[in-house]
């Protein structure tokens, strides 16, 4: 929840610049635009902004050999249909490759395997866990 001093503060930048839009979020944790808020419930947590605010970024922990890793969250539900998704793929120099989401079953296998990621820099990271495991990491 936002803080009275928060909530002034959102209040000042929401009136200030009429192009910005006030989010609260909903009971399934949705942000949704609100139309003239009054930034009073202590009970609403708002946000402003032109859009929503980004998810919140769920990360796993992994410790191996003593070393540990905070690594992104692979994605858990279905891309949208051709929604871009990275996979790690070592033999690209960046560790990662680009595709576009179709349904078809190796990539509904991919994601059951926990290995589709939302951007480049999460599967990016997941390549040098990989690499590092491998023993081709520092």
């Amino acid at each position: 929840m936002t803080t009275p001093r928060q909530r002034a503060e959102l209040a000042t930048l929401y009136y200030s610049d009429r192009t910005l839009k006030c989010w609260v979020k909903d009971n399934s944790d949705r942000w949704v635009p609100l139309r003239d808020p009054n930034f009073k419930s202590s009970a609403l947590e708002y946000y402003v902004g032109h859009e929503p605010p980004p998810p919140d970024k769920h990360t796993i922990t992994l410790t191996v050999n003593g070393k540990e890793w905070v690594l992104p969250e692979p994605l858990r539900e279905e891309p949208e249909k051709g929604a871009e998704y990275w996979i790690v793929n070592n033999a690209v120099n960046s560790g990662a490759m680009c595709l576009h989401w179709d349904g078809q079953i190796g990539e509904r296998l991919a994601l059951n395997h926990n290995t589709i990621h939302a951007t480049s820099d999460d599967a990016q990271a997941w390549a040098e866990f990989d690499k590092w495991c491998r023993g081709g990491g520092a």
